[in-house]
Parts: structure tokens; C-alpha cells; sequence
């Protein structure tokens, strides 16, 4: 009999050559026969939720994650699905325990700011930050109170104007208020002041690209993919930026590094898809208009996609 390491790798191979259907009854007979097994419980649930069934995947990730918690892409999967099914509260909480136990990177930020959430603050005070100001705004943060936060925030800055990260402390908070044109200003202080924080040029150049800046977006882009040049959603929005700025060649080298990074990434599926479209490559463009939509079963494939925030 195949060991379960041989099973597992047969699977995985179904899933990747697109037989998603067969792939899903190998996961669930080796839990058949191995209930509970994390990585089988984490694939199987993967699959169900990139196929839209993310409530009948919950069990599976779940069951993953408390098996093996030492594993980041357990929280990162089940912290997705709770955000697809519209529990915001409990995603905020899981993700916040994530942090906690040492949980980091490109992918739990792209959550993060899903979720409303100033990546890299779930983890607490940062060093040289003043404990009790500072945890009192990253509990208004957390609580959602951003017209409490703004006015702390402000008042902070007051005496503390080089303090990036509650620059995008009050960009967040300003943002939410309906404030647009002072989250821009926040926004550009935050990278002013916090030079080789890759979070605040990734902001900037969003804010940016809102405000039909397309110009001084891609210079933020670019210098947030030169400061972390794995996140997928950086490369992406650049490249939706340079198609905004005509440079179509440019714009499909970030793109495809956007996938090579993420291939789930359903913004860049469907722009490169639009770009393959106009230049007539329909069979290319095709393929990732159905990566996009396994992804997002509701996405509408073909309609312009502007840059993920």
C-alpha cells in the first residue's frame, strides 16, 4: 500500500494538472483512512474554497490548523475563507492569535488590510513606541472607533511628527471617515518618515492610483516591490498602473511576476487576461479568465480591474 507522503503527492499532482475533481476524492480517502491528517484536511479545504464552497471547507481548514499550528499557510487558508464568508470579526480575532504566535509575511498583510487592519500592528507596541499611548490606539484601531483614533492620533503627532507608523495609523483611520484627502496626506508622511517601510510606498501608491496619480503611483510601487520584492499584490497593481500609462509590454512582465508569486491573485488573472484579449491571444487570455474565476466563481472575468487595495 502507498504511503500516505506517495498519496499526498498524488493528489497535489491531480490538482495541479486541473482534474480538481479527482484530486478532491484522493484527499478524501486518504482521511478516509487518516482522519484528520492536517495536510490532506488543509488541501482538501483548499480545493473547496478556491471552487467557491467555502462554508463546507471550514471543517477542513479548521481541523488542519489545530492539528498543525505551527503551519502559516493553515491560518492564512482558514483566515481567507472566514473573510469570503463574511465574518470579518472572527478573521480578525483568528489573525490576531496568528500574529501572536510568531505569524508573518506578504500574504498575512494582504489580509491584514482585507480585514481593516494596519499590517504589522496585530503583534503589539513596536520598540521605541510609547506603551500606553501607543496599545490605546491599537485598541481603537482593532475596535473600529477611527473618529476616537484620528483625534489620538493627531494629538500623538503633534509632538511625534517623524512617527510613521501612526502616520498610517490616522491614514487608516481617515480613510474610513470618508476623509480622502487627508488619508493622502497621512499616507505620504507615513512614507516620508518611514523611508524602507514597504507597507507605506505599497499605501502611497494605492492612494495614488485612487486619485488618477499614475504617475507618482508607479514610483511607489516600484520602490514597494524594491523593498519587498516577493509581495504578489505590489507587482500586480504596478502593472495595472502601467497599463494606465499605456506601457503595455511593462505592464505584462509585472503582471506575470504578480502570478509566478501568487497564481490565486484573481486582479492579475483577470487584468493579463485583458491585456491577452487585446492583443488578440484569446485561447491565453481565456485560461486566465477560468484561473480567475475558480478563484472567484462571482468574479466577473472581462470587466476592467483596478488595483487591489
Amino acid at each position: 500500500m502507498a504511503t500516505i507522503e506517495t498519496q499526498l503527492r498524488h493528489a497535489a499532482d491531480l490538482y495541479r494538472q486541473g482534474d480538481s475533481l479527482k484530486a478532491e476524492k484522493a484527499y478524501r480517502a486518504i482521511l478516509a483512512h487518516h482522519p484528520g491528517q492536517p495536510e490532506a484536511s488543509h488541501n482538501l479545504g483548499a480545493l473547496l474554497a478556491r471552487s467557491g464552497s467555502h462554508r463546507e471547507a471550514m471543517p477542513f481548514l479548521k481541523a488542519a490548523l489545530e492539528a498543525a499550528p505551527g503551519q502559516a499557510r493553515f491560518w492564512i487558508s482558514c483566515i481567507d475563507a472566514l473573510i469570503h464568508l463574511d465574518q470579518a470579526e472572527v478573521a480578525r480575532r483568528l489573525l490576531e492569535q496568528g500574529v501572536q504566535r510568531g505569524l508573518r509575511g506578504p500574504e498575512v498583510d494582504a489580509l491584514a488590510r482585507r480585514l481593516g487592519v494596519v499590517p504589522g500592528l496585530a503583534a503589539g507596541v513596536p520598540p521605541g513606541s510609547s506603551g500606553p499611548d501607543m496599545q490605546h490606539m491599537l485598541e481603537l484601531l482593532g475596535q473600529r472607533r477611527f473618529a476616537e483614533l484620528e483625534e489620538r492620533a493627531r494629538a500623538w503627532l503633534d509632538g511625534h511628527a517623524a512617527d510613521g507608523l501612526v502616520w498610517k495609523m490616522l491614514a487608516v483611520a481617515c480613510k474610513h471617515l470618508g476623509k480622502d484627502a487627508d488619508a493622502l496626506a497621512a499616507i505620504e508622511q507615513a512614507a516620508r518618515h518611514a523611508p524602507d517601510d514597504f507597507e507605506a510606498h505599497y499605501n502611497l501608491g494605492n492612494a495614488r492610483y485612487e486619485t488618477e496619480r499614475f504617475d507618482l503611483a508607479e514610483q511607489s510601487f516600484r520602490r514597494a516591490v524594491e523593498l519587498n520584492p516577493r509581495h504578489a499584490e505590489s507587482r500586480s497593481n504596478l502593472g495595472q498602473t502601467l497599463l494606465k500609462l499605456g506601457r503595455t509590454g511593462d505592464a505584462e512582465q509585472q503582471l506575470r511576476s504578480a502570478l509566478d508569486l501568487n497564481p490565486d491573485l484573481v486582479v492579475a488573472q483577470n487584468n493579463l487576461g485583458n491585456l491577452l484579449s487585446s492583443w488578440r491571444e484569446y485561447a491565453k487570455a481565456e485560461a486566465h479568465y477560468r484561473h480567475a474565476l475558480a478563484r472567484e466563481p462571482g468574479h466577473r472575468v472581462g470587466s476592467h480591474a483596478d488595483a487591489a487595495v
